[in-house]
């Protein structure tokens, strides 16, 4: 079992040479954002971004957003008092929350050319080759980047996603399990403590960027480096992914929304009332 909650990458060497520290707040990040989209070589046209945006319509970009929604006080879909499920993207913190991802684009120019279309390989791509500051992604983004260009090894640093009324992250746990009609359980089982031994969880952390998920590998030195102590501490603030037999289509709501407004293929209003009602019909499907 390994552990890859959606944390803030952000371009340490640049930050320092700015005199900027890891955004606690989106006004934080927003300031971030603004001092380094810039004209790197005096051309006139801008050539270095703030943030790189994941803004497809999939599990990419919702998998992005709705920790940043979360951030906002406000969840794409959640249980109340009497244990009924309900959505929250009628609230009017969801509204700022959308309105703000567009913003960054639309408003604040701090996103780069393309931003309905750039998914994972193309921001990361991006920050590889020294054009975005900043991108909400996996730890397992790191070994991505870095493997494209080692240079900036030791120069990506990580934060807890920046808050509006709290910080927020998933857990983003994957693993493997034993199959009932696997004719090697034995085997397997051993496989998988082979895994979690902390010094092999450590090489895999190296190779692959992801972390391991028992607390006292995680605590090692080699997880408090700049580049790992953001996700290590995201992990406080992870919440589980709602069990709800639909949930993945939840992805493709906020997807949608987000989309439509920065597109000005709607407006906030319209694109919201659109994503709760679609929220609330899938909801009521449900047993």
């Amino acid at each position: 079992m390994v552990c890859h909650p959606q944390a803030l990458i952000y371009r340490g060497d640049w930050f320092e040479k700015e005199g900027l520290r890891a955004p606690e707040t989106w006004d934080d990040f927003l300031n971030a954002a603004l001092k380094l989209t810039k004209d790197t070589n005096g051309d006139g046209t801008t050539d270095q971004w703030g943030f790189g945006m994941i803004g497809t319509r999939n599990s990419s970009g919702a998998a992005r957003f709705i920790p940043f929604l979360r951030t906002f006080g406000v969840a794409e879909i959640t249980k109340d008092q009497n244990g009924k499920w309900i959505t929250e993207l009628q609230k009017p913190q969801a509204k700022e929350a959308f309105q703000f991802y567009a913003d960054l684009n639309n408003k604040y120019g701090v996103v780069p050319p393309g931003t309905l279309e750039n998914g994972f390989p193309e921001v990361a791509n991006l920050m590889a080759n020294n054009k975005v500051a900043m991108i909400i992604s996996g730890p397992n983004a790191i070994g991505a980047i870095t493997s494209q260009n080692p240079n900036l090894k030791g120069k990506l640093y990580s934060a807890p996603l920046p808050k509006k009324e709290r910080h927020s992250a998933t857990f983003g746990l994957f693993g493997y399990s034993i199959s009932e009609s696997s004719k090697h359980k034995n085997e397997v089982a051993d496989f998988l403590k082979f895994l979690v031994k902390k010094e092999n969880s450590l090489k895999f952390n190296a190779i692959s960027g992801r972390l391991p998920t028992k607390i006292e590998v995680g605590k090692d030195q080699q997880l408090s480096s700049p580049e790992f102590a953001g996700f290590v501490k995201a992990i406080e603030y992870a919440y589980p992914t709602p069990d709800f037999d639909a949930y993945s289509q939840f992805n493709d709501i906020v997807t949608e929304a987000y989309q439509l407004i920065i597109s000005k293929a709607a407006t906030t209003d319209e694109a919201m009332n659109k994503a709760a009602h679609r929220a609330n019909e899938l909801i009521s499907k449900q047993k």
